[in-house]
């Protein structure tokens, strides 16, 4: 076998047959990384066959015999292929089979076989590594072979990063844990995306929307609109515990669609406001960092919203505290105008709330104008 063998797109056409594999049947003394890039197939492995479609990946280490098939009736698998002898490319533990860090841990704990369901965003870097070394094969550029072993570094490490314990795997039956699993990474990713929904989960990840709903309460024992909903909620009460956040800001980062539909969700979920829940479990200090930013916020958003007298009120309590003069004008007055100058280059607002924006941050500006004169500002 060659130290390296790469191929970013092979079609295999011969259809399993359970009577009749042996022809087809590889084993190769380094590892092989397989991405499904379309169609639907067979991987035949640990003696057992097991359907494959888009998105899925496996991992091979020495000496695993198996075998990639056509499944019939369906479009022939392509699949981006990467073959390697680890003792060739890589030092130290990660060149050494026996240790845990080999392959920089995608065969953890010494399992033969590392599978997982790639999002499509995983995927592509993915693939992109392999094009790379490719080429890099195929150019023989300056010190290629030492760009080649960074190539097939960054594969391994980008890799072992999304294989984590839950889909890693010795045999194969866990392969429906690990559609949740990679469901579940993806959720705590995105959940300050109020545009999430399981279709946009299921599409990123190659597998129906109905597939995903079904073996999600399977496995996770809620339903995915159930689950969104927790994790936001508990996000949201992290926040009223520790930070000074307002409610518009919670809101955009956790998630919810708007104030009154998360004040809704929280009074359901906790049995009480949030006014009433950070009340009653704050531990959060006006006076740290984290009050500062929050005072600041709130400077930002009020502007946006033309409240004059508000943002001038806001001013002279955040110069109480001590925040600089500088940092409430360029955190808080002009970013929000930023804000504001952005939103009415996309037509989102017009002159008259342009105009109410500028007439709070000239409300601002009056209260600083001494400080910044002495700060030279």
């Amino acid at each position: 076998m060659n130290s390296l063998e790469i191929n970013e797109s092979a079609t295999y056409k011969t259809e399993y047959d359970s009577g009749d594999k042996k022809k087809e049947i590889i084993t190769y003394d380094g590892v092989s990384v397989y991405i499904v890039t379309g169609g639907d197939g067979v991987f035949y492995f640990s003696g057992e066959p097991h359907e494959c479609h888009k998105s899925d990946m496996y991992v091979f280490s020495d000496g695993v015999p198996h075998g990639i098939f056509a499944k019939s009736g369906s479009e022939f698998p392509t699949v981006c292929t990467v073959r390697f002898n680890t003792a060739q490319w890589f030092d130290g533990e990660s060149g050494d089979n026996e240790s845990n860090e080999y392959c920089y841990g995608v065969f953890r704990n010494n399992v033969p076989v590392s599978y997982a369901l790639l999002n499509s965003k995983v995927m592509d870097i993915l693939c992109n590594y392999c094009k790379s070394a490719a080429s890099e094969m195929n150019m023989k550029n300056h010190a290629w072979k030492t760009a080649l072993k960074c190539m097939l570094t960054m594969l391994m490490i980008e890799i072992a990063r999304y294989v984590n314990m839950a889909n890693t795997v010795s045999m194969p039956h866990t392969k429906g844990w690990a559609m949740i699993s990679a469901a579940l990474r993806e959720i705590e990713q995105r959940f300050g995306d109020s545009s999430m929904t399981l279709e946009s989960i299921a599409d990123g990840l190659y597998i129906s929307k109905s597939h995903l709903s079904r073996r999600f309460r399977q496995i996770t024992g809620q339903s995915f609109s159930d689950h969104v909903k927790n994790l936001r909620i508990s996000k949201a009460c992290e926040l009223l515990k520790f930070t000074g956040f307002t409610n518009e800001k919670i809101v955009s980062d956790c998630g919810f669609k708007d104030v009154p539909s998360f004040y809704r969700i929280f009074k359901d979920s906790v049995g009480m406001t949030p006014y009433r829940y950070r009340m009653l479990h704050s531990s959060y200090d006006k006076n740290c960092k984290g009050g500062k930013y929050m005072i600041i916020n709130e400077i930002s958003e009020n502007l946006q919203k033309g409240k004059s007298k508000i943002v001038k009120e806001l001013v002279a309590k955040a110069v109480e505290e001590g925040v600089s003069a500088a940092q409430i004008l360029n955190d808080g007055l002009l970013h929000g105008m930023s804000i504001i100058g952005e939103k009415f280059k996309n037509n989102e607002v017009y002159v008259p709330e342009v105009l109410v924006a500028a007439r709070a941050m000239n409300a601002g500006v009056e209260i600083l104008k001494p400080m910044l004169k002495d700060d030279g500002v």
